[in-house]
């Protein structure tokens, strides 16, 4: 693994300032707008994570890079080891982010650390298989949550969830609706979501499809009682696995 394959996800500080003199060619993104605009996730080996990361006035106490860490493999499927830094300690980090139980993929460094250190940390490190990031993300980065949040939220889909109907004087409501459906392929992705949930979500996917390609109001309109249902059954599923979760913890 060479320097110029290492991504640094953090906020500008004189930390990252050093390091990235010392570690000559590897990339600092500085910002959620960087990360969303970076186009080179395919050439990255390995991708180091501030936990304390302060980007949209984010505060170090609620670490954010956690979130950062379930977007990089959730809904970028990146497969590549990510290293969660932080100067916190890791026993007590892994019992509040479980998600630090795959140390191979998720290795953890505690700064101040050592340019030699991050680099040895991403070596030792190993890519996750498809199946093995299927668990990750299905485990620990909440999925049904994230499609429930991208049906509800998302610039384009929560136009149509609304009862209100649809901005039809709004040029910009397909591109949404595509950038949004683009999202939610990656998230079907994942088998462990369940039969049900994965034929509800692909059949709304084809008709959300025929209507972005029609740019036909009316046919978005007509997909609200899919996404209705698929969101009827992403709860039932939450509620299941809640039962089934509390169940355990008695036993």
């Amino acid at each position: 693994m060479t320097e110029n394959q290492i991504l640094f996800i953090w906020h500008v500080d004189s930390y990252i300032s050093r390091l990235s003199r010392l570690l000559a060619g590897i990339q600092n993104v500085s910002s959620k707008e960087e990360m969303e605009s970076f186009s080179k996730w395919s050439e990255v080996r390995g991708v180091v994570v501030s936990a304390e990361i302060r980007w949209d006035m984010r505060q170090p106490a609620e670490l954010y890079g956690f979130e950062i860490l379930s977007i990089l493999r959730a809904e970028l499927r990146l497969k590549c080891p990510i290293a969660i830094c932080s100067f916190l300690s890791e026993p007590w980090l892994r019992r509040r982010f479980p998600i630090l139980d795959f140390p191979q993929h998720h290795p953890f460094m505690h700064l101040p650390a050592s340019p030699e250190t991050f680099i040895q940390t991403l070596r030792e490190g190993e890519e996750a298989d498809e199946y093995r990031l299927n668990d990750i993300i299905m485990s620990y980065c909440d999925l049904r949550g994230r499609l429930a949040k991208l049906i509800t939220h998302g610039n384009g889909f929560r136009q149509i969830t609304r009862t209100l109907g649809l901005d039809k004087a709004a040029d910009s409501l397909f591109f949404y609706c595509l950038d949004d459906l683009q999202l939610f392929r990656k998230y079907l992705m994942n088998g462990a979501l369940g039969e049900t949930i994965l034929t509800l979500g692909h059949e709304l996917e084809v008709n959300l499809r025929k209507a972005i390609q029609s740019k036909s109001t009316e046919q978005l309109l007509a997909t609200k009682t899919d996404f209705d249902s698929l969101l009827f059954e992403l709860g039932n599923s939450e509620k299941l696995a809640n039962r089934t979760s509390l169940k355990g913890e008695l036993k």
